[in-house]
């Protein structure tokens, strides 16, 4: 599937119900999306999901998405309550020229507990021009922050210098600088 110049976000996928919202995306290329605070593809649940228990779990496999003038290339955001977990796999994605983060994991969910939010990096990712960050895994309320593969990934000319980069709370956790 392919998708470009549009003036909104590219992909959406969003979940407002109750339990797992599961999303695969394969063989999918965005190109120039976006004004304001658009994306090239979003993935939201903003339902309810039964703590400790998983919310979204997201796949994207050989998808490439450039050119997101509004904000990030790839969010995927979980603000579910009371907070489940996140789960996304990326293998084989390339994202580039985003007004702000080329890949950005956002888990905003509340409540008790909070989940976890995890990222499991399978293939190369390449993250180049991106106006901040090549990739974000942002947690806003004290979920687990897990990561794998954070090896594969590649970037340069990102604006904030990082190819990486894991941040509790609004402040970094570790970062992973440009090749």
């Amino acid at each position: 599937a392919s998708k470009s110049t549009t003036s909104a976000d590219g992909i959406v996928a969003q979940h407002i119900g109750t339990g797992l919202f599961d999303v695969v995306l394969e063989d999918v290329t965005v190109i120039d999306s976006g004004d304001g605070a658009d994306n090239g593809i979003a993935v939201k649940h903003g339902g309810m999901a039964d703590a400790n228990a998983n919310s979204i779990k997201a796949s994207f496999s050989n998808v490439v998405v450039t050119g997101s003038r509004g904000d990030h290339n790839i969010l995927v955001e979980d603000s579910s309550t009371p907070g489940g977990n996140t789960a996304v796999t990326l293998d084989n994605v390339s994202v580039s020229r985003a007004a702000n983060d080329g890949v950005r994991l956002e888990h905003l969910g509340g409540g008790n507990r909070p989940g976890r939010l995890s990222l499991a990096i399978n293939g190369k990712v390449e993250a180049n021009g991106n106006g901040r960050h090549g990739v974000v895994v942002n947690d806003a309320n004290s979920a687990l922050i897990l990561t794998a593969g954070v090896q594969h990934v590649a970037g340069r000319d990102n604006g904030s210098g990082n190819k990486f980069v894991a941040q509790d709370a609004g402040a970094d956790v570790w970062a992973v600088r440009d090749d």
